[in-house]
């Protein structure tokens, strides 16, 4: 036994030695280690909190990397995440550890995502798109799904249903705080905020998106006034639902703060100068003095009234950039930018590339990530060349997203995205749904239809996070309101 033991000694040294050393030499990749431990465990016992520090950490993610040295990779970690947690719910499924609920809140979740994966890797197959292109596309529009399939579970959906008008109170609040400085303070302030290189999310350095956004300088940490609109526009949603079911039972301390998120998030979009997102928060704001009937009187009176007070102050000169806010949002009426501006860009996008991507691959499109910033192919995107379409024009492909989706993965593309709006109607629509599954899908719905017709919503860390976090509550929810509905039903005919 001794002799095992002596024999035993000289290995634990060099076993011990061996991670000094890489402490002292290599710590980066020793830290590394222990935070993919740290995660995996986390992925795997607190889905929930994963979720929930994904949504808290995304918006400012950028902002905060930009004061790190080196810290491009570090850009991929929620990637890596999401992963994990797709890695995790897989093997509870291999294992037979999904109860029947789960497995069928999974079936309705994972639909159109699948069909989106399997139509792009039929379109990169057929199209032999550079490989980093087109996992780039894959990265870009799906990182965040494994967000939406982890809520399949009841007691994940319940914490982070329960937890998420808090979440959603603190970024808008901190983003709102961001953007009336930034509004006041001018491009100054502007850059400090900005998230520079990170800007929108990517790893490798990007040009100054900063300096082709002219006045628009409200994006909060977001690094573009669209993203910044669009991720307050979905917070909104899900404090209006709060507003519409739980308002009587709040006290008076969270009334005040869903009031003051409401009203400084809706203000805060319409300063941003983005158009699509203040449509996307009249869509919002129509559907729920719809729905939130006598729950929310006060409330509704409240925002009511700061929005007056809100207009009243954009039509005075104390208000700072108001000419340029004004005309951005009155341009949609001006001839002038249907007839030339929009022709040179988002209207090119929708004549010449969807109708050039019709004629030559309309069921798959021309590949995944054909049409981006390529980093494979030094000749640029393989897309561009191989409809003919003009260089500087094409660049304006993911201004318009539907129409980059079509062209990337055609019709079958675009059908899986539109199958995903179907689900959402579905689930708002089953009885027994309360009022914030509703509004949070007319936040998802609004979202997707018009911030697709505009910019490309999914490329968008912070957004798209959200909206797939609210996509599996409002399929979850719906798919639990119907089974409810259901057993009330039979309860009923047995007596």
């Amino acid at each position: 036994m001794k002799r095992s033991l002596t024999n035993w000694r000289p290995i634990v040294v060099v076993a011990m030695l061996g991670v000094g050393a890489l402490v002292v030499l290599a710590p980066v990749v020793v830290i590394a280690c222990f935070g993919l431990v740290l995660l995996a465990w986390m992925a795997n016992s607190r889905p929930a909190w994963v979720v929930m520090g994904l949504l808290i950490w995304l918006p400012f993610e950028g902002w905060i990397l930009k004061f790190i040295p080196g810290s491009s990779a570090l850009l991929v970690v929620p990637d890596v995440v999401c992963l994990l947690l797709a890695f995790v719910l897989l093997g509870r499924l291999l294992l037979g550890k999904i109860a029947p609920a789960e497995k069928s809140h999974l079936r309705l979740l994972l639909g159109p995502p699948l069909m989106l994966a399997l139509v792009g890797l039929a379109s990169w197959g057929v199209n032999l798109i550079p490989a980093v292109d087109a996992l780039y596309w894959f990265r870009v529009y799906l990182r965040f799904v494994p967000l939406a399939l982890v809520l399949a579970g009841d007691d994940v959906r319940d914490i982070v249903s329960a937890k998420l008008p808090v979440i959603a109170s603190f970024v808008i609040i901190v983003q709102s705080a961001i953007g009336i400085a930034q509004y006041v303070g001018g491009e100054g302030v502007a850059r400090f905020f900005w998230p520079g290189q990170y800007a929108l999310g990517a790893v490798a350095s990007q040009v100054d998106t900063f300096a082709t956004v002219g006045t628009r300088v409200v994006a909060g940490t977001l690094g573009h006034y669209n993203a910044y609109g669009m991720t307050l526009v979905l917070w909104v949603a899900v404090l209006l639902g709060v507003a519409s079911d739980r308002w009587k039972v709040l006290s008076s301390t969270h009334q005040l703060m869903v009031l003051a998120a409401v009203s400084s998030g809706s203000i805060l979009v319409i300063l941003s100068q983005s158009r699509q997102s203040v449509a996307m928060l009249v869509v919002l704001f129509v559907v729920w003095l719809i729905r939130a009937g006598t729950l929310s009187t006060r409330f509704r009176a409240a925002v009511v009234a700061v929005g007056a007070i809100t207009i009243l102050y954009m039509t005075t000169d104390a208000a700072i950039g108001i000419d340029a806010l004004i005309s951005r949002l009155s341009s949609l009426g001006d001839a002038w930018y249907w007839t030339v501006d929009v022709a040179k860009n988002r209207g090119y996008v929708v004549t010449s590339v969807a109708s050039a991507v019709l004629k030559r691959a309309p069921l798959i499109g021309v590949g995944p990530g054909s049409m981006g910033s390529s980093y494979g192919s030094l000749l640029g995107p393989v897309g561009v060349s191989v409809l003919g379409l003009n260089q500087a024009s094409a660049r304006f492909v993911g201004d318009v997203g539907w129409v980059s989706v079509l062209a990337q993965v055609g019709v079958f593309g675009v059908l899986s995205l539109v199958w995903l709006c179907r689900r959402v109607l579905q689930a708002m629509s089953r009885p027994g749904v309360l009022s914030h599954t509703i509004l949070e899908g007319t936040g998802v719905l609004a979202v997707l239809i018009i911030g697709m017709s505009a910019s490309s919503l999914l490329t968008y860390k912070g957004p798209s996070s959200v909206l797939w976090v609210l996509y599996g509550l409002v399929i979850t929810s719906g798919a639990s309101a119907m089974r409810g509905s259901l057993l009330v039903d039979n309860l009923t005919e047995d007596k």
